[in-house]
């Protein structure tokens, strides 16, 4: 293998280092697990356009031996003015 090739793949396998550890990070506000995430994801707060990270999972009410009143609920992360 010539040393280029060598040097790129060593800078894709950095690349992929970083960023993948960022992904797993997405949590809910609470250390919730989420059921799906999203990056780069647009979201309007007060009429201002923001590029997101989205989890989203699911809220319930917790009563001795029931669990009821279920929602999916969305939280956003690292929120970036749209430009």
């Amino acid at each position: 293998m010539n040393l280029s090739r060598h040097v790129l793949l060593v800078c894709c396998n950095l690349i992929l280092a970083g960023t993948l550890p960022a992904l797993a990070d997405i949590k809910g506000p609470n250390g919730e697990k989420c059921d799906s995430t999203k990056t780069k994801v647009e979201h309007t707060i007060k009429n201002v356009k923001y590029i997101c990270d989205q989890c989203t999972f699911s809220k319930c009410d917790a009563a001795g031996k029931e669990i009821n009143k279920c929602t999916v609920t969305n939280h956003w992360t690292n929120c970036a003015e749209k430009k």
